[in-house]
């Protein structure tokens, strides 16, 4: 079972763009990512990389961007194996 267990980093600039690394367990080959706002535009697809010494131990970079006029505050982020 895929599992969450660190988003990096925890705050977006506004207007610039920022690579995410959602750290986790089991995140498979294809997996999305979903966030539950609007004003998050979103410059590539995730990218899967898997720990050497543990495979088990995934990481998805995602580049994304807060748009100017975003809502400010904490948002809650979906990875959909």
């Amino acid at each position: 079972m895929a599992a969450l267990t660190r988003v990096t980093p925890d705050l977006l600039p506004i207007g610039r763009r920022v690579r995410l690394a959602i750290e986790g367990q089991a995140f498979a080959c294809g997996a999305q990512v979903r966030l539950d706002c609007c004003g998050i535009k979103a410059h590539d697809q995730p990218r899967l990389v898997r720990e050497a010494a543990n495979p088990f131990n995934t990481t998805l970079y995602w580049t994304v961007e807060a748009e100017r006029g975003a809502e400010l505050g904490p948002r809650g982020l979906m990875v959909i194996n």
